[in-house]
């Protein structure tokens, strides 16, 4: 029993190794994730938008992602206009949706790249990168928030009002070193499955 699960183990790694996705196989594409990256994009500008055409069936849903981004949002005082109405989260919770979508593209479906960022290359480093110590990548984790984290303590003492660059910039670093993290690992996780289901 042991030697099957270590068999899928390393069939599914072997799917989604670099070395696999430059020949005739590829990893299968994660819907469900570009899925839910599509959602975090477009949101919060559907809420504005569905307040500004003030139709009430759309104000409902507007109402219900405004009230969503509050829940997950720390600043959501600190939005954008859209519409004349505010974004559903602050600044930063939305750049760091464009983060998590920079490593999207430069990750692809298994360390390859995406489009014509797969000429940079960079399945090596996603190789390095898988294969780095867990405590390497919740350090880099850690420093990429740490621009965001003080920015919300010093906002919430009242000590710091930061301007929309900064936190734009907090918030970006946060989504890369999330989906540096996040991504290569989901992708470890589909290639598990993908591993059990064929053997």
């Amino acid at each position: 029993m042991q030697s099957a699960t270590t068999a899928n183990n390393r069939l599914g790694a072997e799917l989604f190794t670099p070395q696999a996705t430059s020949g005739n196989l590829k990893p299968p594409r994660p819907w469900l994730q570009d899925f839910w990256l599509w959602i975090l994009l477009v949101g919060p500008l559907v809420a504005p938008m569905f307040a500004a055409l003030d139709l009430p069936i759309l104000k409902s849903f507007a109402d219900g992602i405004y009230l969503l981004g509050q829940t997950v949002c720390p600043k959501v005082s600190m939005h954008f206009m859209v519409f004349g109405y505010p974004m559903a989260v602050c600044s930063s919770c939305w750049s760091a949706v464009f983060g998590l979508w920079t490593i999207r593209l430069l990750y692809g479906r298994g360390g390859e790249s995406m489009g014509p960022l797969s000429s940079l290359s960079l399945s090596p480093f996603w190789a390095r990168w898988q294969n780095a110590a867990i405590t390497t990548k919740l350090a880099i984790l850690a420093v990429g928030f740490l621009p965001w984290a003080l920015d919300v303590m010093l906002w919430d003492l009242r000590l710091w009002a930061s301007p929309h660059t900064f936190m734009m910039f907090a918030g970006y670093m946060g989504g890369l070193v999330a989906g540096a993290v996040l991504l290569p690992a989901a992708a470890e996780m589909r290639a598990r499955s993908l591993g059990s289901r064929l053997v």
